[in-house]
């Protein structure tokens, strides 16, 4: 049966704490808090599953997930959230590749599939958090920096104007924080992982910024 466009939920966006991290993570990202994986939508699971254990280093399951999104692609070749994650595989598939001109060739076909999903919906905010996080994790050498950044920036914005007590805002602020020091602009980072303590109700998003904010 062909799968209908995945729309963004609330509950989706808390899934969303461990979206791709390439094995060269920014030293900022504090090793000792640990994300929780809650369980995918139903309508997704088969292959955001997948495309969970590809992240924690299975490289079976980010084939087993790039397959089963190539198929349901075939049927829709324009859905924007099908090609975020396929795309994000791809860079997964770049961090498991032991050639490094595959390594980028993956990563470069990711990030093209990840900004046409972007261009195709600009306001879904799975899309624009996929995509910043994947800009995030790899090295500067990439130039994603820009687009992670404005990703974030929007998500910002769309979290500010709703005030959805449901939306993760003290996640969004940290990873922001992340991308600003990365962008070498720290008073930015440091106002925005004051904002997350201050939005933060529990005590995750809350001791990883203030980690991160003494370290500024």
């Amino acid at each position: 049966m062909k799968l209908k466009i995945l729309k963004l939920t609330l509950f989706t966006l808390t899934y969303l704490f461990i979206i791709p991290i390439l094995s060269i993570l920014t030293a900022d990202i504090d090793p000792d808090v640990q994300i929780p994986t809650p369980e995918a939508p139903p309508s997704s699971a088969s292959f955001i599953s997948l495309h969970n254990k590809g992240v924690e280093g299975n490289k079976k399951a980010v084939n087993q997930a790039y397959e089963i999104l190539e198929k349901l692609i075939e049927s829709e070749p324009n859905n924007p959230v099908l090609l975020v994650y396929k795309g994000s595989c791809l860079t997964l598939k770049a961090r498991d590749a032991f050639w490094p001109p595959k390594k980028l060739d993956f990563a470069r076909e990711g990030f093209g599939l990840m900004d046409k999903a972007a261009e195709q919906a600009p306001n879904n905010l799975e899309v624009r958090f996929i995509r910043g996080m994947c800009g995030l994790s790899v090295p500067k050498f990439f130039k994603r920096l820009d687009e992670s950044i404005d990703d974030f920036n929007f998500l910002i914005t769309t979290y500010e104007s709703s005030q959805n007590k449901d939306m993760n805002g003290a996640m969004v602020y940290y990873h922001a924080a992340q991308a600003y020091i990365k962008d070498n602009n720290k008073e930015k980072a440091s106002n925005l992982l004051k904002k997350s303590i201050a939005a933060d109700s529990g005590n995750q998003w809350k001791l990883a910024s203030e980690k991160l904010l003494d370290k500024l």
